[in-house]
């Protein structure tokens, strides 16, 4: 403030930012994973995007000229992406699509709530975590192919009998039918149902193209 005074205001601003860095950091330090994946980046979320949203509003406060404020944009973006690299380090090493897209929600929705006051980088984040995404989707196909072709292999191609309703649970719309499949067949329909179900929480736009495959 005395900065500011002083008319000193660029360095005042530099100031403040690098201070709310700080603190972000050292409330990020303190935060504790137990293993719980979600929980984590629950915690995150709201430690980076609650700290934009308070800097966001006493930086208006004190820097109301609008020439001031994409100095603050841009430190804001770099916060954003700072967490979107702990985010990825910390989610995408999981391996579980379920995991990605329960913690893709809870980032998005987190975020969101910066907008009635003017920051809006669900966008950013959507991107990003696509990009991710779409690695982690290509990787496990490949798994997949070489998994289904061995399973083909030692198949004995001996059909067994199944319920519609085992297979399609609640959406299944002749329960009653039965299908002949062999044990690769329902192996790799079982895999893909658990794919497409894990997947639901992560499908975009963005991402139709790689999941169309």
């Amino acid at each position: 403030s005395w900065l500011v005074r002083l008319g000193f205001r660029d360095q005042a601003r530099d100031t403040f930012l690098s201070t709310r860095s700080s603190m972000i950091r050292t409330d990020v330090r303190r935060l504790k994973f137990h293993g719980d994946i979600p929980q984590y980046i629950s915690e995150l979320s709201q430690i980076v995007f609650r700290s934009l949203g308070r800097a966001c509003t006493e930086f208006q406060f004190m820097f109301p000229e609008k020439q001031m404020l994409s100095g603050f944009l841009l430190w804001a973006l770099q916060e954003v992406e700072n967490y979107c690299q702990a985010f990825k380090r910390q989610v995408f090493s999981s391996g579980s699509f379920q995991v990605m897209g329960t913690c893709i929600q809870l980032a998005l929705n987190q975020c969101r709530e910066l907008e009635p006051i003017g920051l809006s980088f669900s966008f950013h984040l959507e991107r990003t975590f696509n990009a991710s995404v779409e690695a982690e989707l290509y990787a496990w196909m490949a798994r997949f192919d070489s998994w289904i072709g061995s399973r083909i292999q030692t198949d004995s191609h001996m059909g067994q009998v199944y319920s519609v309703r085992s297979l399609f649970g609640p959406l299944a719309r002749e329960p009653n039918r039965t299908i002949n499949l062999t044990k690769s067949a329902h192996e790799l329909f079982t895999t893909l149902n658990g794919l497409v179900q894990d997947l639901s929480l992560v499908i975009s736009p963005l991402l139709y193209g790689t999941l169309v495959f």
